[in-house]
């Protein structure tokens, strides 16, 4: 990212792939192999939201294949031959449901795509700094337009 002439950085994180300035906020990731970049203006993000996300497939597939072991063991036949498999697809299930957890912030433009921040493994109080400085950015950000 090439910075504007009276542009500062404010932070940078995750091994500069997010670079907070004091007048623009940058991403550079790779999802599939295709790398892209999003950027916007600090005065035009509108929310800024945090949150967990998962496949709930899993946890849908999970509840199936437990349902199934317990109708096999007290309705039909505590000795059926996909009990056992039963059990074992519910219990990979949840470890994959468990293992597709992220903890994700996400950055809203007015219109747009969301600019979307991994902080899995991340302190809270590295994401409540991280937070703190875009809120206080952008709130200088939007003082020095309005005072031009």
């Amino acid at each position: 990212m090439t910075f504007f002439p009276d542009e500062q950085e404010l932070l940078s994180s995750n091994g500069n792939k997010v670079i907070l300035t004091n007048q623009r906020i940058h991403l550079s990731d790779q999802s599939w192999g295709l790398a892209y970049h999003i950027t916007f203006f600090l005065e035009d993000i509108s929310s800024v939201r945090m949150f967990y996300t998962s496949k709930t497939i899993f946890i849908v597939i999970a509840t199936l294949c437990f349902l199934y072991a317990l109708v096999t063991i007290f309705i039909v036949d505590s000795s059926n031959v996909l009990l056992l498999p039963a059990l074992l697809a519910g219990l990979a299930s949840l470890v994959l449901w468990g293992l597709s957890r992220k903890h994700l912030i996400s950055i809203h433009p007015h219109g747009g795509r969301p600019l979307e921040l991994a902080v899995n493994g991340v302190a809270d109080l590295q994401v409540d700094n991280f937070l703190h400085k875009l809120q206080w950015a952008k709130a200088q950000r939007i003082n020095k337009l309005f005072r031009l």
